[in-house]
């Protein structure tokens, strides 16, 4: 990603949107669209902010989320609302074509532990998880997973 100005505040901006959406989903079990509506917004700005962003990486990025978040919540098993799509829209307009795929995969395995964590504390089964912190931080670990391996790869260190 670039360090430009712009693209510093887009990321500061969408960062702020998604932990918003996060924390209101821990609380409330639901994503506002007053949330998804502008991350779906600034995710689509990346291809006119980040410098060698293309529109096709872009919306790859949301098509794919969309792919693979849309069909459950339409099947309608309960883990999974239409909030959580729109929050992974977003995710996937931001974070592009592949990390959005990554982010999803990395989204499941911390859904998918923290609901085996519920499960060994005897938690019901009727039990609701929120799954907007989990695409949050999934998303995160895929955009620094990213950005070192392209870092190790074009034989830079990685800070931090």
């Amino acid at each position: 990603m670039d360090e430009s100005p712009a693209a510093i505040a887009l990321t500061v901006l969408f960062s702020a949107l998604v932990l918003a959406a996060a924390a209101v989903d821990a609380v409330r079990l639901e994503i506002p669209n007053r949330l998804t509506y502008p991350a779906a917004l600034l995710g689509l700005t990346t291809a006119l902010v980040f410098p060698g962003r293309s529109w096709a990486v872009t919306l790859l990025g949301g098509a794919a989320m969309l792919l693979i978040f849309l069909p459950p919540a339409l099947i309608g098993a309960g883990w999974l609302g239409m909030g959580d799509v729109k929050l992974a829209l977003g995710l996937g307009l931001f974070l592009g074509f592949p990390v959005a795929v990554v982010a999803a995969v990395a989204a499941a395995l911390l859904g998918g532990g923290a609901a085996a964590v519920l499960a060994l504390r005897g938690r019901d089964r009727g039990a609701v998880l929120p799954y907007g912190p989990c695409l949050a931080a999934g998303s995160l670990i895929a955009l620094v997973g990213m950005r070192a391996l392209a870092a190790s790869r074009a034989g830079l260190a990685v800070p931090g």
